[in-house]
């Protein structure tokens, strides 16, 4: 199990680059879904006054302290975390790690089709690799 710590009322993983990328492999190797989130400070107040939100972030099997001023106020807060693990390289690792057995993804979130471009782009960087966008009525978009 990983190590997390508390802020705001949602879980935050707390653990090496190196841990959670063995830890998520494994998962993919016992062909087990694994939910990741990448809270930052404000997703972390939206969660703070959306229990429902705060309720699903809590759900994920990983919460990828995605952010400085997510660091600096574990730090402030004496709960200060492992390290900071990008989103953007934590998933740019898992594609390149996936080469030899592929992996699917499903991305949500983003305004203006961020989710939806950043789909297209993994896609086109690694061929290998099956991704989507889900809408938040769960239609697919990419």
């Amino acid at each position: 199990m990983l190590k997390k710590i508390t802020l705001l009322g949602v879980d935050i993983t707390s653990e090496t680059e190196k841990k959670v990328s063995e830890y998520v492999l494994d998962k993919i190797k016992q062909r087990k879904k694994c939910f990741i989130v990448t809270p930052n400070p404000e997703i972390l107040v939206y969660a703070s006054k959306h229990h429902e939100f705060k309720h699903i972030l809590n759900q994920a099997d990983i919460a990828l302290p995605d952010g400085v001023g997510l660091t600096l106020a574990a730090r402030l807060m004496r709960k200060p975390l492992t390290a900071r693990i990008t989103g953007v390289d934590f998933i740019e690792m898992l594609c390149k790690a996936s080469r030899e057995k592929p992996l699917s993804m499903g991305f949500l979130g983003g305004r203006g089709g961020v989710a939806e471009r950043a789909v297209k782009r993994l896609k086109q960087k690694y061929p290998w690799i099956k991704a989507g966008v889900v809408s938040e009525e769960g239609e697919e978009l990419v």
